[in-house]
């Protein structure tokens, strides 16, 4: 292309003028160790230069890593955003010599602990604090001076109308027993707002699907929200006397009936460990499901798709996945943010 433009990328000031980082702090220069945001973000950890991290998109970065990831967007995009007359040359050795020069501190960084109340969610394509306690979003910039621990996984959309009722609605017509429902709600204020003076525990019996636990991981994984299998920990660390300090960021333990394990042993063993937030899987039979049936349950949220329609934004509502009955919760599109404030609503 004769008129075609070549842009040199070879310095830290040209890499965030094309980039969406915002901002790359060096705390060790022979290590290479840091911190990157991106616009509109969290923080995110820059790794030991010589950490082994995954090679896809996300995952965790080194700075050599996060330069050739962007260095390739440039030069290989298909130029939906820069003139397509203009073509990206990178020189990512020089980019990562110049950052490591320029943007080095010695000033002590402390990262933010979030307070048990606040997650961090994405709406509307930017990273956001959720205050559960009072349902409040704040910007970032709130919290400014601060670098942050988390980051939310996936998309949030704002609704046009938070509706809390409409989840108690949908809940209730797929319980069998309205105490079920009751304790679920507690558990999940313990999970996300305030912890509980004393020990929940949720037996969730199903025959096909434990839903109210999936919807409880699903929307714990979102918000950043940690939580562990108790089988499998249980198997790895019984013997361990010592118990790990990275234990006590988990807030709620799933333990699953199995034919190697002792339920009533496990519970005490994570209760010992400090847990009070235990979830209890038995696959079992219908009649002993607290679920009603879950064909019925399709044929409800078929049935009042307006009534669902109008609680999530309509830009975003997909009828298809009403019929995918075990998606109604989870899906960005669907009553996600409506289900989170459930949650918190107490």
């Amino acid at each position: 292309m004769d008129n075609q433009i070549i842009i040199k990328v070879d310095t830290y000031d040209d890499f965030i003028k094309y980039s969406n980082i915002q901002k790359i702090f060096i705390i060790n220069k022979d290590l290479q160790k840091g911190y990157f945001k991106p616009i509109g973000e969290c923080w995110y950890k820059l790794y030991h230069k010589d950490k082994v991290v995954p090679s896809f998109i996300g995952a965790k970065y080194t700075l050599r890593k996060l330069i050739y990831e962007y260095c390739n967007k440039l030069e290989y995009s298909n130029s939906d955003i820069y003139d397509v007359n203009n073509k990206f040359q990178c020189d990512p050795d020089k980019i990562l010599n110049d950052i490591v020069d320029k943007c080095y501190t010695q000033d002590d960084i402390k990262l933010y602990n979030f307070k048990y109340y606040e997650l961090s969610i994405v709406i509307d394509s930017y990273t956001k604090i959720i205050n559960t306690r009072d349902n409040k979003l704040y910007d970032l910039n709130f919290y400014d001076s601060h670098l942050k621990k988390f980051r939310s996984r996936c998309e949030y959309y704002t609704p046009k109308n938070i509706n809390v009722n409409i989840v108690t609605d949908i809940l209730k017509y797929l319980l069998k027993d309205q105490n079920i429902l009751t304790l679920y709600k507690k558990l999940c204020y313990s999970v996300f707002v305030e912890k509980n003076p004393e020990s929940i525990i949720f037996n969730d019996y199903y025959d096909d699907q434990g839903l109210l636990t999936e919807w409880l991981e699903i929307t714990s994984y979102l918000t950043g929200v940690k939580f562990i299998n108790g089988n499998h920990y249980y198997n790895k660390f019984k013997h361990t006397p010592v118990i790990s300090k990275k234990l006590f960021k988990y807030r709620f333990v799933i333990l699953y009936q199995d034919e190697t394990h002792n339920l009533l042993h496990l519970v005490k063993y994570f209760e010992d460990l400090g847990f009070i937030n235990i979830i209890i899987c038995y696959r079992t039979n219908s009649s002993q499901s607290i679920y009603n049936s879950l064909e019925d349950f399709k044929k409800y949220l078929i049935n009042n798709t307006d009534t669902i329609r109008d609680s999530v934004n309509a830009n975003f509502v997909d009828n298809v996945y009403i019929r995918h009955y075990d998606d109604i919760f989870a899906k960005s599109n669907l009553m996600r943010f409506n289900f989170l404030k459930w949650c918190c609503h107490k």
